[in-house]
């Protein structure tokens, strides 16, 4: 138990008193009992060290090189910090974080992406995408390939200028697209190539050299 010395002697007490040889300075010394035995606390003008930790004003550090810094509470204990910002290493064996929390709530990415509502779609490359099933809806293609498409429904393919037409060569045979400007009409110029400055809007192909209509 700790002795109130007020009113005592130093030579009454001696053993009591921790003291500092010379007094501190702004290189850590340690702290030794009155009967001269070194305790694991040093002290200088401007920070404490205890074993292996210092404390700098608001840091805390570790003295031996690479060494791990351990808030290990007593039984169920927690450490409770209010306001943190972690800007390196590792997190690992704690509980899931919530997706209210800003995590997926899973351990494993089959988990997460289940608990964010992602289906296999999600794991298929950009250049290598296949769905097999559900309904796609309003979504605006650039050079697709499809493969035995079943359409359920009209498909809207914007009318352009015969001169916005990609190259026939470069869309390449078997392309299809809309025009709006062609001079012949469909009935008359079926398999013609294609001209522009009219106001007929007809359906055309590449036949890989030209557009033509049909």
């Amino acid at each position: 138990m700790p002795t109130n010395l007020t009113g005592n002697t130093i030579a009454s007490t001696y053993d009591q008193i921790l003291h500092v040889d010379d007094g501190p300075t702004a290189t850590a010394k340690t702290v030794y009992s009155g009967t001269g035995v070194a305790t694991a606390l040093k002290v200088a003008t401007t920070h404490i060290e205890v074993d292996n930790v210092k404390v700098d004003g608001n840091t805390i550090s570790t003295l031996d090189t690479n060494g791990n810094l351990v808030l290990a509470p007593n039984g169920t204990g927690s450490v409770a910090i209010g306001k943190v910002a972690v800007t390196g290493g590792t997190i690992s064996g704690i509980t899931d974080l919530a997706l209210a929390d800003g995590g997926t709530g899973a351990s494993t990415a089959s988990d997460a992406r289940t608990n964010l509502g992602l289906g296999t779609i999600a794991t298929q490359g950009a250049g290598s995408v296949a769905i097999t099933g559900g309904s796609v809806n309003s979504v605006t293609m650039t050079s697709p390939t499809l493969t035995t498409p079943v359409i359920n429904t009209h498909v809207k393919i914007t009318a352009l200028l015969v001169a916005g037409l990609t190259a026939p060569a470069t869309a390449g045979a078997g392309s299809r697209a809309t025009v709006s400007d062609a001079t012949q009409t469909l009935t008359a110029g079926i398999g013609a190539v294609v001209a522009g400055g009219g106001a007929n809007i007809v359906p055309v192909f590449s036949d890989g050299t030209n557009w033509r209509i049909g």
